[in-house]
């Protein structure tokens, strides 16, 4: 089965013409994200969107046969906490339920987190992902994809990192729901009923621990979530995208030659 292609295009917004962000705005509001969510206004999403500092926040755009189909957004915040000093990496990213599940955003993240650790290497700043996972599939997205990240079903949130999720929450003005530290709540806001059907489908352990945790996220709750940026596990996720590639060529090629199907007929045939 052959996968869609996709075209990917990279924003640096600081550069942008500012008449041209209103316009980017609206296509990006109109053509993704009301498809997704319910109770944020136009005008609430560029105030959010394009607001603060631009000198290093990302777009990428995707586009499928001509048609935006997604986007995912990464604004990177010097903020000093306690003496330390931490480059945060606060992600916002949307792909239309049709073209869920292609990975669109793996490549992005992997490559401006490389791009910024290398940048600021001997700046002995704490690079960190920190983000508020709003659904079972955009948790599973990002779990998937590394081996240091909380919360997790997999081991218990180190005391730092718990301390460092509540510090960064008041940072950035998250105020989680009583009760549940790892949650948070955007009043009025809910998913669109053809992404609630599409989310439910989500299945497995990650998701199911992430519906354990925000059950809620259907209506504007989400799971606060950070994930440490460092060597060892930039090694370990270029290994694993190595694997992932070869992997796929290899089935590509058994599939040209005829192999594929047919080991998957002989499966089939198997009792």
């Amino acid at each position: 089965m052959s996968h869609p292609k996709f075209e990917r295009q990279r924003i640096d917004l600081h550069r942008m013409p500012i008449e041209d962000r209103s316009k980017l705005s609206d296509r990006l509001y109109n053509d993704v994200f009301s498809k997704m969510w319910q109770g944020f206004s136009a005008e609430q999403f560029q105030n959010y969107f394009f607001s603060g500092d631009f000198a290093n926040n990302i777009l990428y755009l995707f586009r499928h046969q001509g048609k935006l189909v997604g986007y995912v957004l990464f604004r990177v915040i010097h903020v000093e906490i306690d003496a330390g000093k931490f480059g945060i990496v606060r992600i916002s990213a949307n792909v239309l339920h049709d073209y869920m599940g292609n990975k669109l955003t793996t490549i992005p993240l992997f490559t401006e987190c490389a791009r910024y650790f290398f940048k600021t290497l001997f700046s002995r700043r704490q690079m960190m992902v920190f983000f508020t996972a709003n659904s079972p599939a955009s948790y599973c997205a990002f779990h998937n994809r590394t081996r240091l990240i909380f919360p997790t079903p997999y081991r218990p949130t180190p005391v730092e990192y718990s301390e460092l999720i509540r510090k960064f929450s008041e940072r950035f003005h998250l105020s989680p729901v009583p009760q549940r530290p790892l949650v948070v709540r955007f009043e009025g806001v809910s998913t669109t009923p053809i992404l609630s059907r599409t989310l439910g489908h989500t299945k497995g352990e990650v998701a199911s621990f992430y519906r354990h945790l925000c059950p809620n996220y259907a209506n504007g709750e989400a799971l606060i979530t950070i994930m440490p940026i460092t060597w060892w596990g930039g090694l370990l996720e270029i290994l694993n995208q190595l694997r992932q590639l070869a992997s796929r060529q290899a089935s590509a090629v058994l599939l040209a030659m005829g192999l594929g199907s047919h080991r998957q007929q002989k499966k089939e045939r198997s009792p």
